[in-house]
């Protein structure tokens, strides 16, 4: 098992593509890959199962097939809660 903590997060495009497809490679190569990260475009890129914790809790729990990178977006950035700051402030 490999287990990544934000690798991506101080890196620019082509060096965080280079870390996909690591990311990639190793599990084509049977590992399993537990890929932590801020970045739902990279996560969507390498991922087939995607959790997301808040407070400790799990916020979301979905497959590949059952999110869109626009849920996964929305639910890494607050979800519901940023819908109710977003009412709050007029917006929609």
């Amino acid at each position: 098992m490999l287990i990544l903590d934000e690798p991506t997060a101080a890196l620019g495009v082509k060096q965080s593509g280079v870390v996909l497809k690591y990311v990639a490679a190793a599990r084509a190569a049977g590992l399993g890959v537990v890929f932590i990260t801020h970045n739902p475009h990279h996560a969507y890129m390498v991922g087939d199962h995607f959790v997301i914790l808040k407070l400790g809790e799990t916020a979301l729990d979905k497959t590949r097939k059952e999110v869109s990178l626009d849920e996964l977006t929305t639910q890494m950035a607050g979800g519901d809660e940023l819908a109710e700051l977003s009412h709050e402030l007029g917006r929609k």
